[in-house]
């Protein structure tokens, strides 16, 4: 079981808002594995901190292309996707 090393802001993604922690493991010995569990009412999810920073690459990106495709400024798309409060 890891230890909680701090909160980050919550983030919204569609409807959903997620809170976010950061953890540490309590492995003894070798590198100190860094983890983020991002998790709601209904859903809970851990990455590693380098699978976190993929996915979130993922999404804005993915974000980015859909307002080239649509047409959409980034302006027209901060009210929607991927938000921090």
């Amino acid at each position: 079981m890891g230890e909680k090393i701090r909160d980050l802001p919550e983030i919204t993604i569609a409807d959903a808002r997620f809170r976010l922690e950061i953890n540490g493991s309590s492995n003894d010995g070798g590198e100190r594995e860094i983890h983020i569990h991002a998790q709601n009412n209904k859903f809970r999810m851990a990455l590693s901190e380098r699978d976190f920073f993929e996915m979130g690459t993922g999404i804005l990106l993915a974000r980015k292309q859909l307002e080239l495709l649509k047409g959409m400024s980034t302006d027209e798309g901060d009210n929607q996707d991927v938000h921090t409060k």
